[in-house]
């Protein structure tokens, strides 16, 4: 019995309790062929100032849920992902969001498995970012990405869009295929 292959079409994702973002790069993508990405944005509401222990929680469960219906959507109703990649979060020594960024990868990692029963893989940025354009200094890299996808015709919005398109270009190099890269190599 001969199985049939499906090209690879990866959503990338970027999640944050502010601002989400998804990029979805179609099977069979030609390279530079901006017009036939699909990607969005997903605001929050903004956080309520003041609010007690319990309220708080509330409030952060609600942009989760909030995230999670807008990414689901974004997968069943815009797009439909063989592969599903999101951007690994990086911890500080003085982040106070890890435990909500926690949950809210959680939430959105078994609400897309259940519509689309893709599992989400997660890709480092810093590497996404580093093969779009090689080497890159910590300070300013989600802007150099940004002004250098704008310099070359991408069309997105804001620079979590851009970095949702790095990690679905990374899952797509990550796959044996082909990913766009803009990186130099400087004589020297």
């Amino acid at each position: 019995m001969r199985t049939r292959r499906v090209a690879p079409a990866v959503l990338g994702l970027d999640l944050s309790l502010k601002r989400s973002a998804a990029c979805f790069i179609p099977a069979g993508w030609e390279l530079g062929e901006w017009g036939d990405l699909t990607f969005a944005s997903f605001p929050t509401p903004d956080v309520v100032p003041n609010l007690s222990v319990e309220e708080a929680q509330v409030a952060r469960m609600k942009r989760i849920d909030h995230v999670a219906e807008r990414v689901v959507d974004f997968a069943t109703n815009r797009c439909e992902p063989t592969h599903v990649r999101v951007e690994e979060f990086g911890f500080s020594k003085h982040s106070t969001s890890v435990t909500a960024l926690g949950e809210l990868r959680g939430v959105v990692r078994r609400e897309v498995w259940r519509a689309t029963g893709k599992m989400m893989v997660p890709i480092t940025v810093s590497a996404a970012r580093r093969l779009l354009l090689g080497h890159l200094p910590r300070k300013d890299a989600k802007v150099l990405v940004q002004q250098a996808l704008y310099k070359h015709g991408a069309p997105f919005d804001d620079d979590d869009q851009c970095d949702a398109f790095c990690v679905a270009n990374a899952g797509l190099a990550e796959l044996g295929l082909i990913a766009v890269t803009l990186a130099t190599r400087l004589a020297g």
